[in-house]
This record gives structure tokens, sequence and C-alpha cells, in this order.
């Protein structure tokens, strides 16, 4: 019978779509620092070309590195989505279709567990020599994950850019979070430390990079480094890292392989018709495209542009009038970087997802009206931060997510005319302080929990045609415009 990591074996190797094997290192010692590791990849921010981190290939067409390059604390850059990053192999640039973080990764907690990222590339790379991944861990059962001991540190020194190649021992996390600061937590289950040998003080605290370790001949990725920590203490210096152990999210990984390796991507060219509308935007507008499978994506954009514009002016893209029930991968912001609204109409959508917007970090404006969407996941917009405003106007639903709008603090009118919710949560506008309009004509609300009385920017709420309340409240009477809303809620929507 096959086993499990027999099993995975033989998957992997029909990941990397090649002969070439994973983990082989043709051109001297990994502990050389001038022989080149043909699995290690460069993340670069796309705005200043800057390296932000680095990372490892562990198929052709996946790399892992650390989450908190790409979802830091709030005081850093977020740079998790597609738009803002892009990758270089062996010097040659390479574009990104998707980024998963762990589910269970939290920028705001010191205890680095799920400190993990996989990026899928658009297309994927052809092993050689000079680059092919690495090789992933085995599957292991039970709670307890195997470290191999004797492993080598392998990354960049961030600070002076020279590469680090070091063997060092592991410690027990007990152990070896004594030497770190107390501020931070306990270690998690699902990391392990490594001790650098003291004599070697080149290492600062901003080490980027990998822990490896040997095994018939190929080299395996057990961690990927967290964090660094260098204290002197009297005449020694003591160096730790923390590394997420790979191992642990073994299965985690392999979803993800597998998803994008089994789905046959059609690439499509984005014809627009390039105008400047009524509102002074310059756009791309789309008619009669056509969209029948969830394995469409963008892989470019033609028109002819008015006046001398280009795709760096384009703020607008509008589908209408198309037969569109998927929507396709759409990595807006590469085409056009400052897009700020997205519109299909009319175009028969039926599903949405969080990757249907993911490339489209400056977007304001979101309107799916007139279409045949019944559901949305609680996540879809989680990666708009800048939305300002979502039209949903004549589809099919039947509730809104709780949570749909709570990341977007800049928030303003939501319009959801001609649907049948029923219900509205109480923290369904909870973090939206700026909100102005609320839209609900013609649905069949019978409850309404939210408390309008703290939003001092609202102008209008539209609650005609419900079950519970009909009544359209403008601002005519202004500061008491909330008070009176919330009044006649409490009184018929409880």
């Amino acid at each position: 019978m096959v086993g499990k990591a027999e099993i995975f074996l033989i998957f992997a190797a029909i990941a990397l779509g090649s002969t070439q094997e994973c983990g082989k290192l043709t051109n001297g010692n990994i502990e050389d620092t001038n022989a080149l590791l043909p699995w290690t990849v460069e993340v670069k921010e796309r705005s200043t070309n800057e390296v932000i981190c680095r990372g490892v290939l562990v198929s052709n067409q996946h790399a892992l590195i650390a989450a908190h390059c790409l979802w830091p604390k709030p005081y850093f850059k977020s740079l998790k989505v597609i738009s803002n990053i892009f990758l270089t192999i062996n010097g040659q640039s390479v574009e990104l279709m998707d980024i998963k973080i762990h589910s269970d990764w939290k920028f705001n907690k010191d205890h680095f567990d799920a400190d993990i990222a996989v990026l899928s590339l658009f297309n994927p790379i052809t092993p050689s020599d000079k680059v092919h991944p690495i090789c992933l861990p085995p599957l292991t059962s039970g709670s307890n994950v195997l470290v191999v001991p004797g492993g080598v540190a392998a990354g960049v020194s961030s600070l002076q850019t020279s590469n680090v190649r070091e063997r060092v021992a592991v410690e027990k996390n007990s152990e070896c979070f004594q030497n770190f600061p107390k501020t931070i937590q306990g270690p998690s289950t699902r990391t392990f430390c490594a001790n650098w040998p003291g004599e070697d003080i080149h290492l600062p605290n901003s080490f980027t990079g990998g822990y490896y370790y040997n095994k018939d001949n190929s080299w395996y990725i057990q961690g990927i480094e967290s964090e660094s920590f260098v204290q002197k203490n009297q005449c020694e210096f003591k160096k730790h890292s923390v590394f997420t152990n790979v191992a642990s999210y073994i299965d985690w990984i392999q979803t993800i392989v597998k998803r994008d390796t089994e789905t046959q991507w059609k690439d499509v060219e984005l014809k627009c018709t390039f105008i400047k509308n009524l509102e002074g935007l310059y756009g791309c507008e789309v008619e009669h495209f056509v969209v029948n499978s969830p394995s469409v994506r963008i892989a470019s954009v033609s028109g002819q542009h008015q006046d001398r514009n280009s795709n760096a002016e384009v703020e607008y893209v509008w589908i209408k009038n198309s037969q569109v029930p998927y929507l396709p991968r759409f990595d807006a912001g590469i085409f056009f970087p400052k897009l700020k609204k997205y519109l299909v109409t009319d175009s028969g959508v039926k599903f949405v997802e969080r990757n249907d917007f993911s490339g489209m970090p400056n977007l304001e404006t979101l309107d799916l009206s007139n279409n045949d969407i019944e559901e949305i996941p609680d996540d879809t917009l989680f990666d708009l931060n800048e939305l300002v405003d979502l039209f949903l106007d004549n589809n099919k639903f039947k509730a809104v997510p709780p949570k749909l709008l709570s990341h977007a603090s800049s928030f303003q009118r939501f319009k959801a005319n001609n649907n049948s919710i029923e219900i509205i949560d109480t923290d369904f506008f909870k973090n939206n302080s700026n909100l102005k309009i609320v839209s609900l004509d013609n649905n069949r609300l019978h409850k309404i929990d939210v408390d309008f009385r703290p939003f001092r920017n609202l102008k209008k709420v539209d609650l005609l045609n419900n079950a519970c309340v009909s009544t359209n409240f403008n601002d005519w009477r202004r500061l008491k415009t909330a008070a009176i809303i919330t009044k006649e809620i409490q009184e018929t929507c409880h």
C-alpha cells in the first residue's frame, strides 16, 4: 500500500512538471556564500523596486515566504495585494497570480504562529540547473512534527545585503525564548528555534532566510525565518532565530499547489473602448464580454486610447451587457495602476469571491448592480481597504454577511435596492464612521439592529417598501435624522 508521504512525493513530482529534481545543488556547497541556491526568490515592492523579503520555490508555480513580509504590524505598510509586489527569480521578473496568507497569521501577535504565505506565479517557471524548487518535507501524522537537526540557515543579512550560510543548532523553544525580549509572548508549537555559533557575529536582527536540511543528496525546506535576535552578554554574543516549521503546514500548502496545478487557466484579452465619462473619469468600457468558467483570467488589454492617454490614466473599468456568471481573475492594478472604480453590470454575474478583487488595491467604487448574485462570502471585500461605495441593486440577495464592510474605514455609500434582504445585523456598519447613504428600498427587511445615531455624516437612509418599515429618511432634518431613523426602527423592526 502506498503511504500518505509517498502519495505526496508523487504529487510533488507531477507538480514540478519537469524531470528536474527538487533540492539539487549543481555548483558548490550550500555553506559556500558564493554558491547559487536555485530555489531562491526575491519579493520586491513594485513602487520602489526594493527587495522586501526572500523566499523559496517549492514547485514550478509556487513560492513560500514569511507572512510578515506582506502583512506586518499596522504601523508598517501592508503589501498583501498582488499588484503591490512581484518576484525576481535568477534576475528575471515574474508576476503573481495569487497570494495566500495562512488564516491563523495575526500581524499583531508576538508568538510567531502561522507566519507563512504561499505565492502563486502567474505562469510556471521552466526548471533548470539554475532555477528549480527546493523539496518540501514529507507529510507526517500526529502533532509532534519532526525538525531535522544539523541543518543550515541560509539567507541574506538585509542590512548588509550579504549572503549568510551557517550550520545552526536546533533548540527547544522553552530554552530558546529565554533569550528573547520579555515583550515576546510564548512560542507557537508550530515554530522551532535555532542557536547560532557564538564566534560568528555577522548576523544582525534583520536576517531573512530559511532553515534547510539534506537527505539523500537533496535539500528540503524545514523552516522560514520569522524573527532573529542578537544579544550581547558581557563579551559573548548570543544569536537565536525563530522559524516557522514548514512541516506543520504541508496539508495547507498541498491544497494550494493542487488547486493551481489542476486548474487549466484560460487567458483572455480585455478589449476596451477607452472613453471619458460624464464624471470626467477616463476609463475602459467593455460590452459583449463572455466568461463561462471560473478559470478565466485577463492576461492583456487592448484598445485605442484617446487624446494621448495611456493605461496609466485609466480610473474605471465598466463591463456591461455581457455574459459573465463568473468574474474573471483580473489583476487590474498592474494594467491600470490608478483604477478607482470597477463596474460589472447587466452581465448575469452569479458568483463572487475574494480573489475576484484582490488585484485592485486602490478601488473606491464597486458596482455589481443588475446581476443574479444570491450570496457574497464574508471576506469578499477584505482586500479593498479604500472602498467607499458598494452598489448591489437588483440582485437576488436574501442576506448580507455582518462583516462584509468591517475593514473599510472610509466607506460611505451602500445601495442594495430591489433584493430580498431580510436582516441587517447590529455590526454591519460598525467600522464605517463616515457612512452617508444607505439605500435598501424594496427588500424584505423585518429586522434591523443598526443604531444609526453615531453616524454624524449620515444624509439618507431609504427603507421604503420593506416588511417592518417603509420610509425614506433624507437629511432634511440634518442632525436629527439619525435619531428619527433609530426611533422608527426600534419601534417597528425589532
